[in-house]
Protein backbone atom coordinates (compact mmCIF):
# COMPACT_ATOMS: atom_id res chain seq x y z
CA UNK A 1 0.00 0.00 0.00
CA UNK A 2 2.83 2.20 0.73
CA UNK A 3 4.06 2.75 -2.36
CA UNK A 4 0.91 2.74 -4.13
CA UNK A 5 0.97 6.22 -2.43
CA UNK A 6 4.23 7.16 -3.96
CA UNK A 7 3.36 6.00 -7.69
CA UNK A 8 0.06 8.52 -7.14
CA UNK A 9 2.50 11.05 -5.71
CA UNK A 10 4.56 10.73 -8.61
CA UNK A 11 1.53 11.09 -11.46
CA UNK A 12 0.30 14.09 -9.42
CA UNK A 13 3.92 15.61 -9.54
CA UNK A 14 4.22 15.15 -13.30
CA UNK A 15 0.37 16.20 -14.01
CA UNK A 16 1.36 19.72 -11.42
CA UNK A 17 3.84 20.93 -13.84
CA UNK A 18 2.50 20.02 -16.61
CA UNK A 19 0.80 23.85 -16.30
CA UNK A 20 3.84 25.81 -16.45
CA UNK A 21 4.05 27.50 -19.61
CA UNK A 22 8.33 28.05 -19.72
CA UNK A 23 8.56 24.59 -21.74
CA UNK A 24 12.31 24.68 -20.79
CA UNK A 25 11.55 24.74 -17.12
CA UNK A 26 8.98 22.09 -17.17
CA UNK A 27 11.61 20.04 -18.94
CA UNK A 28 14.41 20.70 -16.08
CA UNK A 29 11.90 20.13 -13.61
CA UNK A 30 11.24 16.59 -15.62
CA UNK A 31 14.50 15.60 -15.15
CA UNK A 32 15.21 16.55 -11.53
CA UNK A 33 11.94 14.21 -10.98
CA UNK A 34 13.12 11.90 -12.87
CA UNK A 35 16.71 11.83 -10.58
CA UNK A 36 14.56 11.75 -7.37
CA UNK A 37 11.62 8.71 -8.97
CA UNK A 38 15.20 6.94 -9.95
CA UNK A 39 17.01 7.78 -6.54
CA UNK A 40 13.84 6.31 -4.37
CA UNK A 41 13.57 3.71 -6.04
CA UNK A 42 17.25 2.37 -5.72
CA UNK A 43 16.94 3.08 -2.13
CA UNK A 44 13.80 1.64 -1.32
CA UNK A 45 13.67 -1.74 -3.82
CA UNK A 46 9.68 -1.83 -2.76
CA UNK A 47 8.83 -4.66 -4.76
CA UNK A 48 8.54 -8.16 -3.57
CA UNK A 49 10.56 -9.69 -6.57
CA UNK A 50 14.34 -8.77 -7.37
CA UNK A 51 13.38 -8.88 -11.23
CA UNK A 52 10.48 -6.66 -10.80
CA UNK A 53 12.68 -4.29 -9.04
CA UNK A 54 15.28 -4.71 -11.65
CA UNK A 55 12.68 -3.85 -14.42
CA UNK A 56 11.64 -0.85 -12.60
CA UNK A 57 15.15 0.48 -11.85
CA UNK A 58 16.25 0.10 -15.80
CA UNK A 59 12.80 1.65 -16.93
CA UNK A 60 13.47 4.60 -14.57
CA UNK A 61 17.18 4.75 -16.02
CA UNK A 62 16.03 4.88 -19.38
CA UNK A 63 13.30 7.72 -18.30
CA UNK A 64 16.11 9.84 -16.85
CA UNK A 65 18.41 9.47 -19.92
CA UNK A 66 15.71 10.09 -22.38
CA UNK A 67 14.88 13.51 -20.31
CA UNK A 68 18.72 14.07 -20.56
CA UNK A 69 18.66 14.01 -24.17
CA UNK A 70 15.55 15.79 -24.43
CA UNK A 71 16.90 18.54 -22.36
CA UNK A 72 20.00 19.09 -24.20
CA UNK A 73 18.19 19.21 -27.27
CA UNK A 74 15.55 21.71 -26.24
CA UNK A 75 18.45 23.62 -24.99
CA UNK A 76 20.02 24.11 -28.81
CA UNK A 77 16.53 24.73 -30.08
CA UNK A 78 16.06 27.52 -27.46
CA UNK A 79 19.28 29.44 -27.32
CA UNK A 80 19.05 29.62 -31.12
CA UNK A 81 21.65 27.74 -32.43
CA UNK A 82 21.44 27.19 -36.15
CA UNK A 83 20.52 23.42 -36.54
CA UNK A 84 23.27 23.27 -39.68
CA UNK A 85 26.46 21.47 -39.93
CA UNK A 86 27.88 19.62 -36.91
CA UNK A 87 24.61 20.90 -34.64
CA UNK A 88 22.75 19.19 -37.38
CA UNK A 89 24.64 16.23 -37.16
CA UNK A 90 24.52 16.30 -33.02
CA UNK A 91 20.73 16.83 -32.96
CA UNK A 92 20.28 14.06 -35.58
CA UNK A 93 22.32 11.55 -32.93
CA UNK A 94 20.24 12.92 -29.75
CA UNK A 95 16.97 12.02 -32.06
CA UNK A 96 18.58 8.97 -32.91
CA UNK A 97 19.32 8.14 -28.93
CA UNK A 98 15.63 9.10 -28.10
CA UNK A 99 13.94 6.76 -30.69
CA UNK A 100 16.30 4.06 -29.29
CA UNK A 101 15.74 4.36 -25.58
CA UNK A 102 12.05 4.43 -26.45
CA UNK A 103 12.50 1.13 -28.27
CA UNK A 104 14.19 -0.31 -25.68
CA UNK A 105 11.69 0.66 -23.05
CA UNK A 106 9.09 -0.63 -25.30
CA UNK A 107 10.68 -4.35 -25.77
CA UNK A 108 11.71 -3.86 -21.91
CA UNK A 109 7.33 -3.42 -21.51
CA UNK A 110 7.06 -6.05 -23.94
CA UNK A 111 9.53 -8.74 -22.04
CA UNK A 112 7.94 -8.17 -18.83
CA UNK A 113 4.24 -9.05 -20.01
CA UNK A 114 5.90 -11.93 -21.87
CA UNK A 115 7.31 -13.52 -18.88
CA UNK A 116 3.98 -12.56 -16.61
CA UNK A 117 2.75 -15.80 -18.65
Amino acid sequence: RYWESVIRFRHLFITVTTVLHNKLLQLLIAQVKCLLFLAHHAYSYPFKFLSSNRAELVSLMLLCAYATVNLVSANFIVSGVMIQGPNHNILATLDFVQHLFLFMLLFLILLSHVCKT
